[in-house]
């Protein structure tokens, strides 16, 4: 029989699939950034360049990519926490 977790077991949870909703988040949205800027024509926008846009999309899938390792990481202790807790009740 596996124990209950803890409430604090599922804020580990909590904060762990956070960081990994806004990875997946900011990754989506730098790419379909620069996907569009890759397959339709760049409108021009006041006071930004086609290069500075390319750089904050990119800027945008990397912090993404690093929030998902982060939050991949944090599963991975969430879990292990959550082991550790468990068998010192058994």
């Amino acid at each position: 029989m596996s124990a209950r977790p803890t409430p604090a077991d599922r804020r580990r949870d909590l904060v762990a699939g956070t960081l990994l909703a806004v990875g997946v988040g900011l990754y989506g949205y730098g790419f379909l950034g620069l996907r569009r800027m890759g397959t339709q024509p760049i409108v021009a926008v006041a006071g930004e360049t086609a290069v500075q846009r390319t750089h904050g999309f990119e800027m945008f899938t990397r912090a993404g990519l690093a929030f998902v390792l982060i939050g991949a990481i944090a599963l991975v202790w969430a879990a292990w926490r959550h082991r550790a807790g468990r068998a010192g009740s058994a």
